[in-house]
C-alpha cells in the first residue's frame, strides 16, 4: 500500500499514512490492549469535511499536569504540532476562576489528561487511514492485529444506578436555586446530581459497540486512560475549530419520544412551544454568544440555528448553533479560558453560577460535563460536552453517571427531576 508523508508545521516531525479496514471487533481489541484508547464516532452536523470516526492507540506522550493546565497543553501542542487527544475536566474551571471544589469524588479524574498517540486512524465514510510515526509502528500495528484472539462475546450485566439525591433532597436545593432567581443572583443555572453502581464488571467497549449499532448520537466516544473508561452518548457539541471558524452548539429543553407518530410530533410542537424551555435556550445561547465574542473578532458571532429540534432514539433535543470567526492568533489556550465551562452546563452569570454550584451540588462533577475530543495537527479541534455518560473506575469497580437540567424562575422542581431520571433511564434502555 502506497505510504503518504504528512508534514506538521514542525517539518522534523512526520507521520506516515497507509489504507486500512478494521472492523469494530479490532478496534474493540485495541482498545483493551493499550493503556490509552480514543474512540470518537459519529458524523459532524455542522461541516460536513469533518471525520466520520476518529481513534487513537498507545500514548508517545503523556500530559497530565497538576497545576496550569492549559498552559501545559499549549506548550505541547506548540512544540510538536502532533495529534493530541483528551479530556478537559468540568473542574478545570478551578484553574480558571476563584473556586474550589469541596464535595467528594466518587471517582477521582485529573483536571486535564491528553496524549499524544502512538496510532491515530481517521475515517470519513467508510475509508479508513493509519497515521503513525515511523515504518516499525506500521509492522507493529500489522503483527499486533495478527494476535488477535478469536473474541468470545461479553455480556453486560444489568447496571443498577442509585441516585444519589433523594427527590426531598433535590427540591430542598431547588428551593435555594429559585431563591437567588428570585433575588436576581442567577437566571439560569444547570443543576445536576449523580447516581452511582457499586461492585460493578463493566464492559465499556461492548457498551460502546451497542451504542453504534444504534447510531445513538453524533459525538458518541469511548475513553480509556488506564484504570479510568468513558463511554459516552453525548448528543452535544461543546466546540469546533475549522479554520478560522468556532463553532458552538448548546443544548437545552429535552422530551421524552412518543409510543405512535402522531404522538411523537404532539410532543415536539409541546417542546418548540415551551415558553420555559425556549426561554432557557435564548439564555444559554446569548452566554455562548458573550464567551465566543471574548476570543472572536467583533461582529461575526452570529446564531445560524435557534432552538432547532434534533431527535434521537430516547428523546428530542432543542439545539441552537453558534459561530464567530477567531481573532488573529488566538491560541487552544485563550479559546478554552473564553468560554469553558461551556454555557449549557452552567447558567447565567456564569461565576455567580459555578459558586451556587458548589454549595448545592454534592459530588465532584469531575470529567461530568467536561469534555472530550482531539486537536489535530493543523489546530482544527472538536470537542462534545460529556453528557449521557458513563465513568467507570476499573479499579474500584464502580460506575458513575451525572445527570442536570437548566432551572429557571420557570421550572417546575418534579419536571426537572424526572427529567433527569429521564435521562438517566433512555441512556441505560440502550444499552442493556
Amino acid at each position: 500500500t502506497k505510504r503518504v508523508v504528512y508534514l506538521h508545521k514542525d517539518t522534523s516531525l512526520t507521520r506516515k499514512q497507509t489504507n486500512i479496514n478494521l472492523s469494530i471487533e479490532q478496534f474493540n481489541f485495541l482498545h483493551n490492549h493499550f493503556n490509552y484508547s480514543f474512540q470518537f464516532v459519529g458524523e459532524s452536523n455542522a461541516n460536513s469535511s469533518n471525520y466520520s470516526a476518529l481513534y487513537a492507540f498507545g500514548a508517545t506522550q503523556i500530559l497530565q499536569p497538576k497545576l496550569n493546565s492549559l498552559q501545559a497543553l499549549q506548550n505541547s501542542l506548540d512544540l510538536s504540532n502532533d495529534w493530541h487527544f483528551g479530556v478537559l475536566s468540568y473542574d478545570l474551571k478551578n484553574e480558571l476562576f476563584p473556586i474550589q471544589s469541596e464535595n467528594k469524588a466518587t471517582i477521582a479524574t485529573p483536571n486535564l489528561l491528553f496524549v499524544i498517540p502512538r496510532f491515530v486512524i481517521t475515517q470519513k465514510a467508510d475509508q479508513q487511514t493509519l497515521h503513525c510515526l515511523t515504518d516499525n509502528d506500521f509492522d507493529f500495528f500489522q503483527e499486533l492485529l495478527k494476535q488477535m484472539p478469536k473474541q468470545q462475546a461479553k455480556k453486560q450485566s444489568k447496571i443498577e444506578l442509585q441516585p444519589q439525591v433523594s427527590y426531598a433532597q433535590y427540591a430542598e436545593q431547588f428551593a435555594r436555586i429559585q431563591e437567588h432567581i428570585q433575588l436576581g443572583n442567577l437566571y439560569e443555572m444547570n443543576y445536576c446530581f449523580e447516581s452511582v453502581a457499586k461492585t460493578v464488571s463493566l464492559h465499556p467497549e461492548v457498551i460502546f459497540s451497542r451504542m453504534r449499532e444504534k447510531a445513538l448520537a453524533p459525538f458518541m466516544a469511548l475513553v480509556k486512560a488506564k484504570h479510568l473508561q468513558l463511554v459516552s452518548a453525548s448528543p452535544e457539541r461543546y466546540l469546533m475549530r475549522q479554520d478560522n471558524t468556532l463553532y458552538s452548539q448548546p443544548i437545552k429543553g429535552t422530551a421524552k419520544r412518543g409510543n405512535t407518530k402522531q404522538e411523537d410530533e404532539a410532543i415536539q410542537q409541546a417542546l418548540l412551544s415551551s415558553l420555559k424551555e425556549r426561554t432557557e435556550n435564548v439564555m444559554i445561547v446569548d452566554l455562548v454568544r458573550n464567551d465566543l465574542g471574548r476570543c472572536c473578532q467583533a461582529g461575526t458571532v452570529e446564531v445560524t440555528e435557534l432552538q432547532q429540534i434534533y431527535s434521537f432514539p430516547t428523546v428530542h433535543q432543542l439545539i441552537s448553533t453558534i459561530k464567530g470567526e477567531l481573532k488573529p492568533n488566538t491560541s487552544f489556550k485563550d479559546i478554552i479560558e473564553s468560554t469553558f465551562p461551556m454555557g449549557s452546563m452552567t447558567g447565567a452569570p456564569k461565576l455567580k453560577v459555578l459558586q451556587v454550584t458548589e454549595e448545592v451540588e454534592n459530588f465532584k462533577r469531575g470529567w461530568y460535563s467536561g469534555a472530550v475530543g482531539y486537536i489535530a495537527p493543523n489546530g482544527n479541534f472538536d470537542f462534545n460536552v460529556v453528557i449521557r455518560s458513563l465513568l467507570y473506575d476499573e479499579e474500584l469497580k464502580r460506575v458513575s453517571y451525572g445527570a442536570g437540567s437548566g432551572i429557571t424562575a420557570a421550572s417546575v422542581a418534579k419536571e426537572e427531576y424526572n427529567e433527569c431520571l429521564l435521562k438517566q433511564q433512555s441512556l441505560l434502555s440502550l444499552i442493556q
